[in-house]
C-alpha cells in the first residue's frame, strides 16, 4: 500500500529522542495510520500528529483519529483483519484469555449442560477462536457446543480450522429465533454495535438466557450507549467492573467492563 507521509506533515506528540523513527515506518489506509516496521520501533508515544489531526495509539500497530466506537464498517473490517494477523505480536494473550475466562464464567452458570444435546454458545466476534482455548481451559468444552460468528472472513477461516463451527453475521437473519443458549462478545462491543445488530442477538438468544460482553471502562459514553440499546432491545442488565492485575496489563486496562445481559 502506497505510503503518502511526508515529514512535513508527520510530528510526534511526545519525545522519544532515543527511537529514531519516520514516515515510511507507517502506511495509511481508510484514514489509519498502521505500522509496517513495528518490531523495529520499540516504545511509541500514545499520540502522533499527521496530516492536519492528531492519531491515538491503538493495539500498538494502530493510530488512529477517531474513536474506536466511530470507525466505520470498513475501516473496522481492516482493523479486524491486520488485528488477526497480527495477533501475538500486538496482544496481551494472557490478558485476552483471562478476560474471556471471566465472561464465559459468567455466562454458563445459568446453563444446565444436558447429557443429550449439548448447549449452544455463540461467540460473537470470534476472532481467532480465544474462546474455545478459554473453554478448554476451564474443563467444559466437552459440555457445551461452541458456535463463532464474526464479520471477517479471516477469523472464520482461522477459527473454523479449530474445528469451530461459524458462519458469517451478515447471514444471521436465517438462524431461527430463540436458538443459543448464551451468547459471549469480547473486546467487540467497544466498537459500533448498533442497535439493529443488538436486536438481532435478543432475538436468536434464549429465553432467560445471558449475552455476556466486556468494554473498555474508560470510554464512558459508549459504555452508556451500549447499554442504552441493550435495555431498547428487551435485555435486563447488570454490570460490574472487573479489576485486572498481575497479568501485564497496562494502566489504561486494568479495570474492565464487564455488562451482563438477560433475555427476560
Amino acid at each position: 500500500m502506497k505510503n503518502n507521509l511526508d515529514d512535513r506533515s508527520f510530528s510526534f506528540g511526545e519525545s522519544i529522542a532515543a527511537v529514531k523513527m519516520n514516515p515510511s515506518y507507517f502506511f495509511q489506509i481508510e484514514d489509519m495510520l498502521i505500522l509496517n516496521r513495528f518490531s523495529e520501533i520499540g516504545k511509541l508515544p500514545e499520540y502522533i500528529w499527521a496530516n492536519g489531526n492528531i492519531y491515538k495509539r491503538f493495539l500498538e500497530i494502530f493510530y488512529l483519529n477517531t474513536l474506536i466506537s466511530e470507525l466505520t464498517r470498513v475501516q473496522k473490517y481492516i482493523l479486524f483483519i491486520l488485528r488477526l494477523r497480527y495477533l501475538r505480536n500486538i496482544t496481551n494473550m494472557d490478558y485476552n484469555q483471562f478476560i474471556i475466562c471471566e465472561l464465559i464464567k459468567r455466562l454458563v452458570v445459568t446453563i444446565e449442560p444436558e447429557k443429550t444435546d449439548k448447549p449452544n454458545i455463540l461467540d460473537y466476534g470470534i476472532g481467532s477462536g480465544i474462546s474455545l482455548d478459554c473453554m478448554r481451559h476451564l474443563k467444559i468444552d466437552d459440555q457445551f457446543k461452541l458456535v463463532g460468528t464474526d464479520i471477517c472472513t479471516d477469523a472464520l477461516k482461522t477459527s473454523g480450522e479449530k474445528g469451530i463451527k461459524t458462519f458469517k453475521w451478515d447471514l444471521s437473519d436465517n438462524i431461527k429465533s430463540n436458538c443459543y443458549d448464551g451468547i459471549i462478545s469480547s473486546f467487540v462491543f467497544d466498537f459500533n454495535i448498533t442497535l439493529p445488530e443488538i436486536k438481532k442477538l435478543y432475538r436468536i438468544l434464549k429465553p432467560g438466557r445471558r449475552l455476556v460482553l466486556n468494554m473498555y471502562k474508560k470510554d464512558i459514553p459508549n459504555v452508556e450507549r451500549v447499554k442504552k440499546n441493550l435495555i431498547t432491545a428487551g435485555f435486563d442488565i447488570n454490570c460490574e467492573r472487573l479489576i485486572v492485575d498481575n497479568i501485564g496489563a497496562d494502566v489504561d486496562h486494568k479495570y474492565e467492563k464487564i455488562i451482563i445481559a438477560e433475555k427476560l
